[in-house]
């Protein structure tokens, strides 16, 4: 059975989903932040269950900011979950999760005629205290409220390269920069008197954080900012809890070598993909 979770259903979400925590670090975090009724903001969504005879054995979500994500671990389950997701009226603008269920989402919604303006295979990787490799040579620094339009400035820049344009929800999430700061989140590197780097942690929840909006100024890449920004992000995220989570794509060549050189390693598969 697949049915709608309301807020009675919000601790016996969130202990499912805390089986996978660095993975369903998205969920988690809007279950804490903004519960299961969805009341209109970005971060809030739609979410379903699918129960077994044991109890609730997958959970998705298809938030108002246009993303849908699942986890359905249970293999019987899983393929219904996936159907469900899919048959959905409104459609996602994202869908981003471990290839396994991810995947079978991307390639029902193709099946319907929903082609992807882009897709890639991605890897998930973690940080840890004891993998973590500090790096130096450039001095960086948290962000200040001060820095904010330029914060949105880089994001905006982020997200047009990255998907080619710029929703109204991207927009918000650039302004969400501000929330970011007040907790250490963004670590920026300066030259030429503005900020050229940048890397951000999105969400954090006691056990572990997902660091996300990493970028550097084209005319600047290649001189170990990025890897800058994530060093002192890191070590400042590692200090208070225990990991550090990201997705990059398997052909980020570039961004790869930083995150391994950092100690980053593989967790799972992942997919993504974006649509117009």
């Amino acid at each position: 059975m697949i049915r709608s979770l309301g807020e009675g259903d919000r601790e016996v979400a969130l202990r499912f989903l805390d089986r996978d925590h660095e993975c369903n670090l998205i969920m988690i975090y809007d279950l804490d932040h903004f519960g299961l009724e969805n009341r209109g903001h970005p971060f809030q969504g739609d979410y379903y269950g699918s129960f077994g005879p044991e109890g609730l054995n997958g959970v998705a979500v298809l938030f108002n900011f246009g993303s849908l994500f699942i986890y359905a671990p249970d293999a019987e389950a899983a393929p219904r979950l996936v159907e469900h997701m899919a048959s959905l009226e409104r459609k996602p603008s994202y869908v981003i999760g471990r290839a396994e269920w991810a995947g079978p989402v991307i390639d029902r919604l193709e099946e319907q005629g929903l082609h992807p303006t882009g897709a890639e295979d991605q890897d998930y990787l973690v940080l840890t205290r004891g993998s973590f490799r500090p790096r130096s040579g450039h001095e960086t620094r948290f962000a200040e409220p001060s820095d904010l339009e330029r914060l949105i400035e880089l994001n905006r820049a982020f997200q047009i390269e990255y998907f080619g344009g710029l929703t109204d929800a991207e927009e918000e999430l650039g302004r969400m920069a501000e929330v970011r700061m007040e907790r250490a989140g963004i670590a920026v590197a300066v030259a030429d008197g503005e900020i050229v780097s940048k890397a951000e942690s999105m969400v954090r929840t006691e056990r572990a954080a997902l660091i996300g909006g990493v970028y550097t100024v084209p005319a600047y890449r290649g001189r170990g900012l990025s890897a800058a920004c994530m060093s002192r992000l890191c070590g400042e995220i590692l200090g208070s809890i225990g990991k550090a989570c990201l997705n990059v794509s398997t052909r980020n060549t570039p961004a790869r070598r930083v995150y391994r050189g950092l100690g980053f390693e593989r967790s799972c598969d992942y997919r993504m993909a974006h649509y117009a």
